[in-house]
C-alpha cells in the first residue's frame, strides 16, 4: 500500500509490483507487463466535476516492449473499458503511447522509439481540444466533440482497466 500524502485518502494498492530504486535515489513502481498494477479506489476527490482534465505520468518501458494482440494496455486510466486515459498500444512495432478520451475514436498517439528511455507524458482536455505532450513538447492536438465522462471509476496504473490481460511493462 502506498499512502497518499495529499490528505485526500487516495491511497494506492500495489498488485504484483516491485518497488525499485532509481539511479537518482528515488523509488518507482516496476510493472511486470503481465499481472502487476496499481489501483486507487474511487474517491470524491478523483471524480472530475466537469469535462476538463489533465492526465500525467512519468514512464519508462525499461525493456523491449513485446508485440501483443491486445491493443490498449493501461498506463494511467480512470475507466473500466479503456475510455479515458493514457495507454500503451502494443499491437505493432514500435509500440505507441496513446491518449484516449471518450473512447478510441478520439485519440492522439506517439511512438515509443527508445524502450529504455523515460517519457513524461501529459494529456490535457480544455473543453474543446485534447493535447498530448511528451517530455514537455506538444506532439499532437485535435478538436474533440465528445467530452470525457464524469465517472466514479477507480484509477488504474499499469493495468486492470478492462481485464488482467491489459497490463503494461515498465517503471
Amino acid at each position: 500500500r502506498v499512502l497518499d500524502e495529499s490528505g485526500f485518502d487516495n491511497h494506492a494498492i500495489l498488485r504484483g509490483c516491485k518497488v525499485v530504486a532509481l539511479p537518482n535515489g528515488k523509488r518507482a513502481v516496476q510493472l511486470n507487463g503481465s499481472s502487476s498494477s496499481v489501483h486507487i479506489a474511487a474517491q470524491p476527490s478523483l471524480n472530475a466535476w466537469n469535462a476538463r482534465r489533465t492526465w500525467e505520468i512519468l514512464y519508462s518501458p525499461g525493456m523491449d516492449i513485446p508485440v501483443s494482440g491486445i491493443v490498449y494496455h493501461a498506463l494511467l486510466a480512470k475507466h473500466s473499458s479503456y475510455g479515458e486515459g493514457i495507454y500503451l498500444a502494443q499491437n505493432s512495432k514500435p509500440a505507441r503511447i496513446v491518449f484516449l478520451q471518450a473512447g478510441p475514436k478520439q485519440s492522439l498517439e506517439y511512438p515509443v522509439k527508445d524502450s529504455k528511455g523515460w517519457y513524461h507524458i501529459v494529456g490535457t482536455y480544455d473543453g474543446l481540444e485534447m493535447k498530448l505532450y511528451i517530455n514537455g513538447k506538444l506532439v499532437g492536438s485535435r478538436n474533440t466533440p465528445i467530452p470525457p465522462t464524469v465517472n466514479s471509476s477507480p484509477v488504474s496504473i499499469g493495468g486492470g482497466a478492462t481485464d488482467a490481460n491489459r497490463c503494461s511493462p515498465g517503471i
